[in-house]
């Protein structure tokens, strides 16, 4: 998508609120992994007279078409620009992290991999191997796709989950984020596969 220098004006500025992720200590760098903080999203109007809390937020996907609606006109007009839209919905408006998205069949076994072993598991790779035989799905919905269907742009999002606590099997969940023509996004109930 094209932007003009007056449309980049008009653009709302968007902001990524999270706890200190690093601290320096002396000469170590101290990383803290897990915090009672979430990541949140909050944008504000060009003039800063309008608020839009985003993701970590009650309604974020109203918000975020809110904040489209509110913004220069703008037409998405080809798949890449549904995918681009639909990929920063997903980490701004539905808290998806990026870190998350699978991009395939190593991708998942990858993640988990890293699953087991932050789990503690010293055969992390073996058990990641035996989760992947014993799931069922179509490999190729591992991959970040999008269609148009009548006037939206379906862009399927595959995502790896595993909550860290408590000891849990893994998940893939496919996301259906709907794109209009217009910009605004809706995310339908993911599909899930254990």
């Amino acid at each position: 998508m094209k932007w003009s220098a007056a449309a980049v004006a008009l653009a709302p500025h968007i902001f990524q609120v999270q706890a200190k992720r690093f601290e320096v200590s002396g000469d170590s760098l101290i990383t803290h992994i897990n915090s009672a903080i979430p990541t949140m999203y909050v944008a504000t109007s060009p003039d800063e007279t309008r608020v839009y809390k985003l993701g970590g937020f009650d309604s974020p996907e109203q918000e975020f078409n809110r904040m489209v609606a509110d913004g220069p006109t703008q037409r998405i007009g080809n798949e890449g620009e549904a995918e681009s839209r639909g990929l920063m919905c997903a980490e701004i408006a539905y808290s998806l992290s990026p870190e998350w998205w699978l991009g395939g069949t190593m991708s998942a076994k990858l993640q988990a991999a890293k699953h087991f072993f932050d789990a503690g598991h010293e055969d992390g790779l073996r058990l990641a191997e035996k989760w992947w035989n014993s799931f069922k799905v179509d490999r190729r919905a591992l991959n970040i796709t999008t269609t148009k269907v009548n006037r939206i742009f379906l862009v399927n999002l595959p995502v790896f989950w595993a909550p860290v606590e408590g000891h849990s099997v893994p998940e893939i969940r496919l996301y259906r984020i709907e794109i209009s023509e217009s910009g605004t996004c809706h995310i339908n109930e993911p599909v899930i596969y254990c």
